[in-house]
């Protein structure tokens, strides 16, 4: 059919003469019909999946980041869309356009697709998801990363989808025509983890303060300290100021146990008198603060003094036996075995409002074994041959 097509517009002689019929052309001039383009080949502005890589790739390289490879989404490569290094970690991203109302294919240029784009954005939205279940469980400390170009549909779906991703640790990124890139949230709103000067390690630990704040407290996000609030109206690692009409320091939930609360309600007023410092965003709402941790460390300690003793044997590698006291009954500076950000009074300290996060007074006791140096008795001389290499005496000290 196609031979009698090119034989009618007079590009080849059809010779039925011969057996089988040969097609010959109709001279070495004759027109030769343009190559039909290939299907990567026709300009295809945003929101192209290659122009949205494109633009992707160039927000990375203004970042600091490294392009260690890139697909050839024209001519449909297979691999990762993009693998970056981006702030220390490897960064796998798997990149999806929006799709067109218009035909792809060159033989069916102009006509209109039968299907609408926001039922295929759903297709590509699932295929994308199922290359990121790969990615991760390919690289389970690596950045992974679905990016879509700002669509309100694919704002939509991953609004329906965002905690098992988050749980995952899928990230979301939408990408806008301007160049911009949006690093979206857990809950598809204006996230609460991202803070761009983070490290690798303060991002994780943001980011599981924050699951914990989730799942564990139930309690939704909360302001920053003021002097970063116009920046991030909520970070994932705060609490809330108040919360079913509870205040974030009466309900104490930044402390580890009732008994942390208890010791730490009563500290505090200790410190209000003594000029002591206890930030109070620090100490009840910020959940990568290391004030609550040490007001939670003391007060348990104090609440079970023999297991605190086992405790510091260990850390100080010393025969602790006891907690003593340093101070008289009454005093503000008093250190009554175990406090939380202690000091002296200042004038006989620093002079400002520094302390110890947890100090302790210490009693530790050792023992010294003696024995005769008389060589006539056959005991003592037991006794000297078993402990020759050991250097113990019978006195008692304390330290501190």
């Amino acid at each position: 059919m196609i031979c009698r097509r090119l034989a009618e517009e007079g590009i080849v002689r059809r010779d039925p003469a011969d057996s089988p019929i040969l097609n010959r052309l109709s001279n070495a001039e004759a027109p030769v019909p343009p190559r039909r383009p290939a299907p990567s080949e026709p300009a295809k502005p945003w929101p192209w999946e290659g122009a949205v890589q494109h633009t992707l790739v160039e927000w990375l390289t203004s970042e600091g980041g490294e392009i260690v490879s890139q697909a050839d989404t024209a001519t449909k490569q297979r691999g990762t869309d993009v693998v970056a290094e981006l702030d220390g970690r490897r960064v796998h991203i798997e990149v999806k356009g929006w799709p067109s109302t218009q035909c792809s294919d060159p033989r069916r240029a102009g006509e209109v697709k039968p299907t609408a784009p926001t039922v295929q954005a759903n297709q590509w939205f699932a295929g994308a998801m199922s290359s990121a279940l790969k990615l991760r469980q390919g690289n389970p400390r690596d950045r992974v990363v679905v990016a879509f170009p700002d669509m309100p549909r694919y704002r939509t779906l991953h609004s329906e989808r965002a905690e098992p991703l988050h749980r995952l640790d899928i990230e979301f990124w939408l990408v806008t025509e301007s160049g911009a890139v949006e690093i979206v949230g857990p809950t598809g709103e204006p996230p609460d983890l991202e803070v761009p000067s983070d490290s690798p390690t303060q991002r994780a630990h943001r980011a599981h303060q924050s699951s914990w704040r989730t799942e564990i407290l139930g309690l939704p996000a909360g302001p920053p300290s003021k002097r970063v609030r116009d920046r991030y109206p909520t970070l994932g690692n705060f609490l809330p100021e108040s919360h079913d009409g509870r205040s974030a320091a009466d309900a104490g939930w930044n402390l580890m146990s009732d008994a942390a609360r208890t010791y730490t309600h009563e500290r505090v007023q200790v410190l209000a008198r003594t000029g002591g410092l206890a930030e109070p965003d620090r100490l009840w709402r910020n959940m990568l603060s290391s004030q609550p941790l040490a007001f939670s460390i003391a007060g348990e300690l104090r609440a079970h003094p023999q297991a605190a003793v086992a405790v510091f044997t260990e850390l100080t590698g010393l025969p602790v036996v006891a907690f003593d006291r340093l101070g008289e009954p009454g005093d503000d500076y008093r250190l009554d075995g175990i406090e939380a950000e202690w000091s002296p009074p200042r004038d006989h300290h620093t002079g400002d409002q520094s302390g110890f996060d947890i100090a302790a007074m210490l009693v530790s006791a050792t023992t010294r074994l003696c024995w005769s140096a008389s060589r006539s008795s056959t005991s003592t001389a037991s006794r000297q041959s078993r402990w020759t290499h050991n250097d113990i005496d019978t006195t008692s000290t304390q330290s501190g």
